[in-house]
């Protein structure tokens, strides 16, 4: 009624010119300062700001939308990267040319929904596929290309794939911001949010097992762990590995998924907006379907793969390792588990009701299938974890199953609408004395009482939903007024458990204010200003002057993150002294009440990662990501050159028989070289004498041997040399011969595209060859 009583008046006014000046104080209203056009009459173009219409001046359309200082000369850059300054402004450079960086860039949130095209396919006002008689994809899947451009299939049909697509971070995020950003602080941070949520995402893509995706974002991660399960029979590959080990507990994992899933069912507009619904669901679905794999049989569930008493024992990547993996903790009737039960039968419902959205209806109803028996198995079988698997819980042990029991029933609920589950979950909630506890935590894999009622206080939630949102309201302001939760720095910090990895505990408990905004307050700042002052701690507004997130900040980020797989060395001494590959997105442990944070990979309590770790900091990003500013920092993905060096040389020579030895040297550690040389003619290589290393393989027609280091079979600390001696005869009176060749191999599935192979003799200068390994022969 307000705008149309506004609306009416407009239309009453005496007819005005648009002026540079500001006009529409003389009908009474402000003038705009930005440049968004919500309705034209004869006075002029009205936008609406601070809850109130304002006159849109012609300045104010050209700082937004027309020439930018160095126009026409230069083109105005399409994003706010800034390269260069000089006394006439900000310079970016983009497709092989200079271009000024816009006035807009300048301000907050608001510049960023002009700056170039649409990051939401649903967002496009045309469909180029139509002229040809067919729709535009939903998603971004190319199954073909030709002339016209991408095409996908959807529903048994071709469909055309807009080019906004393929937008990685393009950040025109053209969404519905219901009230301003906070003023940027001054210190060196970051608020490119829709950037951070895909590094975030990527971080599980770092923690991947099994057959390594065809599409990858993270080029330092291949196949591992291939042959889980095969000790019981079966194929448990896939999943993520838990945090620096390697060790699959279903435990944390399957609340980490149910969170993805959570911020992707409420928040699905942000993923889509940030170009990220498609990796969010590629990483949704991969746990969900390793927890499919675990479940063989409909009161079978297998909780974990790998003993974390023996993983931790080896410092190497995932995939190198040798040890022991068993299938461990199998639940059965006789021995069941609530609380990983209820948790894996979370995650699956979360992941069916996601790929509904999606439009995946044979993976919702697979997911769903799963989710139900899986519940019914917890609720029938009741145990705390603790029992039937000592040794997971060694690692993580469970309080209780009870919290679980309510949170899994009412993630069954939403995925299935089926009354029965809604009932347990609300009743559970009073019988397992869950109701009216003075909630203390944020949500965690251990404890999922707090998420439990901002899930079931989402507005027609069963027909309780609002006795749970007295208490979803109680815990917003608890937090919000208790200072006392806070670091010295103003970080969230709960007594009970942010002694260890605090910055996770508090993303999981902000993530809960976002699902609260979205359901109840949407128009809000006060929750909103709490959000966003605790993810600027994060990324870099705090007083150790560091983000906690791996790649969010070049040089002011963490080097060191407790995680075998990117220190890329085979002890946690070993060098590199700074981890060799980018963890992309980790969210690091962080500090500790005194503001006290410790980049040491050695630190596992305030640097180490996990799965869990980001699962809050995830669905924060993706809230976040309408007020996304897009920074210029840039991630150096440049795979590190191996810059490898072979000499051979002659150690010993009696008779006709010769010993040499190849002394391999790199800046890249690894245990596991393979050496491959061709024995000049009329020379034997002689298959019992290799030292420091075993024989692969030596054909005598070809005269080819291969040769790796000697295997180990416990830590080892890895050397940046590795030495090979073998013995050969056939010498006659021109003595020793050198190999005709050689070639230096890295281990099975590591690969350095960017390796510098030097192979040379005795004298340092002979190049025998050079080898540049970009793909495995």
């Amino acid at each position: 009624m307000k705008k149309f009583t506004l609306f009416s008046i407009i239309g009453l006014l005496t007819s005005k010119a648009f002026a540079d000046k500001c006009w529409s104080e003389e009908l009474g209203y402000k003038c705009c300062k930005y440049c968004n056009v919500l309705m034209e009459d004869e006075n002029g173009q009205w936008g609406f700001e601070n809850d109130e219409w304002c006159g849109i001046t012609e300045s104010a359309c050209n700082v937004f939308y027309k020439e930018c200082f160095a126009s026409p000369t230069y083109p105005c850059c399409s994003k706010c990267n800034v390269v260069y300054t000089d006394d006439e402004g900000d310079w970016g450079f983009e497709k092989g040319a200079w271009c000024s960086i816009r006035e807009n860039c300048k301000n907050s949130y608001t510049a960023y929904s002009t700056a170039s095209t649409s990051s939401a396919p649903t967002q496009a006002s045309t469909c180029w596929a139509e002229q040809y008689g067919y729709d535009c994809c939903k998603h971004c899947n190319v199954t073909y290309t030709d002339e016209t451009g991408d095409w996908g299939k959807e529903d048994d049909a071709w469909c055309g794939i807009l080019n906004t697509c393929n937008l990685k971070f393009e950040y025109a995020l053209d969404m519905e911001r219901p009230f301003n950003s906070i003023p940027n602080p001054e210190k060196l941070h970051s608020r490119d949010y829709a950037r951070i949520l895909n590094l975030n995402l990527r971080f599980y893509e770092c923690q991947w097992s099994g057959k390594a995706p065809e599409h990858k974002q993270v080029y330092w991660r291949y196949d591992s762990a291939l042959d889980d399960g095969a000790d019981v029979g079966l194929d448990l590959t896939g999943g993520f590995y838990d945090a620096g080990d390697h060790v699959k507990f279903n435990l944390p994992m399957s609340y980490a998924m149910t969170m993805l899933a959570w911020g992707g069912i409420d928040l699905y507009d942000n993923y889509v907006a940030a170009g990220q619904l498609d990796y969010l669901l590629q990483m949704v679905n991969h746990g969900a379907d390793y927890f499919v794999r675990c479940h063989p049989e409909k009161e079978v569930i297998y909780a974990q793969v790998g003993l974390g008493a023996i993983d931790h024992c080896f410092w190497v990547p995932p995939e190198l390792m040798t040890m022991e993996r068993p299938a461990a903790c199998k639940l059965t009737p006789d021995n069941g588990a609530s609380d990983v039960t209820a948790q894996m039968a979370a995650a699956l419902a979360s992941a069916s009701i996601l790929n509904k959205m999606y439009g995946n209806k044979e993976k919702a109803e697979l997911y769903l299938k799963h989710a139900i028996e899986i519940y019914d198995f917890a609720d029938k079988y009741r145990d705390v974890y603790n029992n039937p698997c000592p040794e997971g819980a060694s690692f993580y042990p469970s309080a209780s199953y009870k919290d679980e029991l309510v949170w899994g029933a009412a993630w069954v609920y939403r995925a299935s609408g089926d009354e029965k589950y809604y009932k347990k979950a609300d009743e559970y909630y009073d019988s397992l004395a869950l109701s009216g506890r003075n909630l203390i935590g944020p949500i965690t894999w251990d404890d999922a009482s707090s998420g439990i009622v901002f899930l079931m206080s989402k507005p027609g939630f069963g027909s309780n939903w609002e006795r749970y949102l007295g208490e979803a309201q109680h815990y917003v302001d608890q937090y919000l007024n208790d200072m006392g939760a806070r670091t010295d720095g103003g970080m969230l910090w709960y007594s009970s458990v942010s002694g260890w990895g605090s910055a996770r505990h508090a993303m999981a408990g902000v993530f809960l204010y976002c699902i609260y905004n979205t359901y109840h307050k949407p128009t809000d700042p006060k929750y909103f200003n709490f959000i966003q002052e605790q993810a600027d701690y994060i990324l870099g507004n705090n007083p150790f002057n560091r983000s906690l997130v791996v790649g969010s900040i070049p040089g002011h980020d963490p080097q060191n993150v407790h995680h075998r797989g990117s220190h890329g060395g085979y002890s946690p001494l070993s060098p590199p002294e700074h981890n060799m590959y980018t963890l992309y997105g980790a969210l690091a442990g962080g500090p500790l009440q005194n503001d006290f944070w410790d980049d040491d990979r050695n630190n596992y309590v305030t640097n180490e990662v996990a799965c869990d770790y980001n699962a809050g900091i995830t669905g924060v990003m993706a809230y976040l990501t309408p007020w996304t500013v897009a920074d210029n920092f840039d991630i150096d993905e440049g795979e590190p050159e191996a810059n490898a060096e072979l000499v051979i040389a002659i150690e010993k020579t009696w008779e006709d028989v010769y010993r040499l030895v190849a002394n391999i040297s790199s800046n890249l550690p690894t245990p596991a070289w393979e050496l491959e040389f061709q024995m000049p003619i009329g020379h034997v290589f002689d298959d019992y004498s290799p030292i420091d290393a075993e024989l692969i393989s030596w054909d005598e027609e070809t005269r080819i041997v291969r040769l790796k280091n000697t295997p180990w079979n416990g830590p080892l600390t890895a050397n940046l040399t590795e030495t090979f001696r073998y013995q050969g005869h056939g010498m006659d009176e021109n003595g020793v011969k050198l190999p005709s060749h050689a070639r230096l191999y890295y281990p099975k599935n590591k690969i350095y595209k960017n390796m510098s192979l030097k192979l040379i003799a005795e004298d340092g200068v002979t190049v025998l060859e050079t080898k540049d390994r970009d793909k495995e022969e």
